[in-house]
């Protein structure tokens, strides 16, 4: 998908890969959900809490925008490598039912703030000092769509593979 045009188009895009997602998941039952292989070691299960975790650092930049302050994630250091072993340990052990609840309630608090935002507060790239550059859009893309996107054509291939 090329560069959104407007809101609607970020909207539009942001629902259309989370519904994918969302619907190869509902097709599994709990023991698949769980089954380990589908991402090297990782399970459907902790793909689902790592883009819950990614959605919740995702709203704390939304967050920061709607109320034109830097989010305090970005005084951190970025690894993308590290977060992602910091997620996948924070949740490995939790129990699927509390994964697929907080699945849920994440992406609701995600596209509320992305639907929230102002066509200028998502469009503008000048408008954040601390964004260098980067408008909102593109948050939600990397965070959110493109996220989806890359998760579900991994449990997709996954279940080629499972189908053979």
């Amino acid at each position: 998908m090329g560069k959104p045009e407007n809101k609607a188009d970020v909207l539009e895009q942001l629902y259309a890969e989370r519904r994918r997602l969302e619907l190869l998941i509902s097709r599994l039952n709990d023991a698949q959900l769980q089954e380990s292989g589908v991402m090297a070691a990782w399970s459907i299960k902790d793909i689902m809490a790592h883009v819950s975790f990614w959605e919740d650092r995702g709203s704390q930049i939304l967050e920061a925008a709607l109320h034109n302050r830097k989010p305090e994630i970005f005084d951190q250091p970025f690894d993308l490598d590290a977060l992602n072993a910091a997620a996948y340990a924070q949740y490995k052990d939790r129990p699927l039912t509390e994964v697929r609840t907080r699945f849920y309630e994440s992406f609701r608090q995600y596209a509320t703030l992305v639907e929230s935002l102002s066509e200028d507060q998502l469009s503008n790239p000048n408008r954040y000092d601390w964004a260098e550059d980067t408008p909102m859009w593109q948050y939600v893309e990397s965070d959110g769509t493109h996220h989806y996107r890359e998760h579900a054509d991994q449990i997709e291939a996954w279940l080629n593979r499972s189908e053979e």
